[in-house]
């Protein structure tokens, strides 16, 4: 059998394989990340779903990341531009999209925000071959790729390029700039900035599709083995508790505090991203000028890939 073994104090702990019966050696990574203020404040506040992930996975290791120690990971990870844009950002959502993304590239494993629940094993879901196993719609919540893949390495540059634009715009309090989080999270590190790369890294690899969602089985078959070997999940079925996130891909639903309320369960869901707290990018107050902060000369303002 399998032993579970804790996390230590700061959220991370060795990978514990079966006793008997070798693991078959997997594409993916046996690696799970997550990341949130601390530790301590992330097991207070979202401890049960946290909890799902090291507990129903012995054999992964498990790995959370603070602040600080995201921090330290992109300045060991990054090239020179890429952490220049990861100095560009000011919220803690953005430098999480940002880590994620290149923590994926050059790592590989699963990535999984705090507040997404769990319910079966990862080993039931990623095959020995799989190099990516994607949602239906390709959502950014809940990411697992093998290491070096395409998709990570074009997502990485986008997310760099929007950071630069956004930020030269800014300055220059030029037309065109974001104008909240939608915009100026969503749309330069977050899910739609990713789709953007998803669309030109499958397109680049040989797969058919017209649209930013791809559809891997029926448009990636002539691609290469990265995209073509890539498991797609089908779409959820709507939960059938009111008021509670689908279970994507069978195995995980996202909390997302915008749209869902635990504690009123089978109420309706409620959108309001006051929910959120005031510390949230979403906070309604926020002002565009939260999210960049001003370029310096030694950036150049021409930036371009």
């Amino acid at each position: 059998g399998m032993m579970t073994m804790v996390p230590d104090v700061f959220g991370a702990r060795p990978a514990n394989p079966p006793t008997e019966g070798a693991l078959l050696s997997q594409i993916i990574p046996r690696l799970i990340a997550q990341t949130g203020t601390t530790w301590e404040a992330a097991c207070s506040k979202r401890g049960s779903y946290i909890r799902s992930w090291w507990m129903l996975n012995p054999e992964y290791e498990y790995r959370f990341y603070n602040d600080t120690q995201v921090d330290i990971y992109v300045r060991q990870h990054a090239s020179e531009t890429e952490l220049r844009a990861f100095h560009l950002v000011r919220m803690g959502a953005q430098r999480a999209d940002f880590f994620r993304l290149l923590f994926l590239r050059d790592e590989g494993g699963v990535y999984a925000d705090i507040d997404s629940e769990l319910r079966q094993p990862l080993r039931t879901l990623i095959t020995e071959t799989a190099t990516a196993v994607v949602p239906h719609d390709w959502s950014f919540e809940f990411l697992c790729y093998a290491r070096n893949h395409p998709i990570m390495h074009e997502a990485v540059r986008t997310a760099v390029g929007k950071i630069f634009e956004q930020a030269r715009l800014h300055t220059l309090q030029a037309a065109g700039r974001c104008s909240g989080p939608h915009h100026c999270v969503m749309g330069t590190t977050g899910p739609l900035a990713y789709h953007n790369a998803v669309y030109r890294a499958s397109r680049a690899s040989g797969c058919k599709n017209e649209r930013q969602i791809v559809d891997v089985k029926r448009e990636c078959r002539r691609a290469t083995p990265a995209m073509r070997d890539m498991i797609q999940c089908k779409r959820p079925v709507l939960s059938a508790q009111k008021g509670a996130p689908p279970w994507i891909c069978n195995t995980t639903r996202h909390w997302d505090c915008r749209v869902y309320d635990r504690s009123r369960i089978d109420s309706r869901p409620i959108r309001n991203n006051n929910r959120c707290g005031v510390r949230h990018w979403q906070h309604p107050k926020r002002n565009a000028t939260d999210f960049f902060w001003p370029l310096h000369e030694d950036i150049p303002l021409n930036y371009s890939f």
